[in-house]
C-alpha cells in the first residue's frame, strides 16, 4: 500500500508502520479464520459423537422396555389362562353358585346401565 510521499522521513516511517500494522492485522485475521474453521470442525465432531451416544442410550432403553413388556405380556397371558381354567372348574363343581354369581353380576350391570 505504497502512496506517493514527500521526501519527509517522518511520513515514510509512519507509512511503513501503517503497512506493517495492516500486514499484521491481515495475518491475524487469516489465523483467526483458520482457528474458527478448526473450532467449527471440532464442534461438529463433538455433536456427532454426542448424537451417536444418545442414540445408543435410547436404543438400550427401548430394548429394555421391550423385554420388560414382553415378560409382562407372557405373565399376564399365563395368569388369564389360569383364572379361566379356575373359573371353568368352579362352574363344573358348583353350577348353582356360578349361576347365582352370574345373575348378581347381570343385575348390577343392568342397574348401572339404566341410570345413564
Amino acid at each position: 500500500m505504497a502512496t506517493a510521499s514527500s521526501g519527509n522521513p517522518e511520513s515514510k516511517v509512519t507509512e511503513l508502520k501503517t503497512e506493517a500494522s495492516l500486514k499484521d492485522i491481515s495475518q491475524q485475521l487469516e489465523a483467526l479464520k483458520a482457528d474458527l474453521s478448526n473450532l467449527a470442525g471440532a464442534m461438529g465432531d463433538y455433536g456427532k459423537g454426542k448424537a451417536k451416544q444418545a442414540r445408543s442410550t435410547a436404543e438400550g432403553y427401548a430394548h429394555t422396555a421391550r423385554n420388560t413388556a414382553e415378560g409382562q405380556y407372557d405373565y399376564l397371558t399365563t395368569e388369564a389362562e389360569r383364572y379361566g381354567r379356575e373359573a371353568q372348574r368352579m362352574v363344573r363343581e358348583q353350577p348353582a353358585a356360578a349361576l347365582g354369581v352370574a345373575a348378581g353380576i347381570g343385575f348390577l350391570v343392568g342397574l348401572f346401565a339404566s341410570r345413564r
